[in-house]
């Protein structure tokens, strides 16, 4: 399974001087919503065969979307911009093995 994590973060960075004023600390809380809502649209139907129970596959989304989106917001918001390639292979491997496996690499 290959989630769109280059694309999702060629989109961010493309919008970036707008995501940064939606998403920042006197932000639109609404828009940080629509923004996860979308992502978890692009990801359930290539995780939804993983898992049956409709409770466990929401909250991982929402998890998974909730630190997808913090990460960006993080990351575009610092004064050096971000190499997109190593964002993307910093976020593959935190969602495949988790912040703690990572970590410990």
């Amino acid at each position: 399974m290959e989630f769109p994590l280059k694309h999702l973060v060629e989109v961010y960075n493309k919008n970036k001087q707008y995501f940064i004023v939606l998403l920042g600390k006197n932000g639109d809380p609404a828009f940080q919503e629509k923004m996860k809502n979308a992502y978890k649209a692009l990801a359930r139907p290539l995780v939804q065969s993983y898992e049956t129970d409709n409770y466990k596959l929401e909250c991982g989304l929402e998890y998974t979307m909730s630190a997808i989106v913090g990460m960006m917001t993080y990351c575009f918001t610092r004064e050096e911009q971000p190499d997109i390639e190593k964002t993307v292979v910093l976020l593959n491997s935190l969602m495949n093995k988790g912040a703690i496996g990572l970590l410990k690499e």
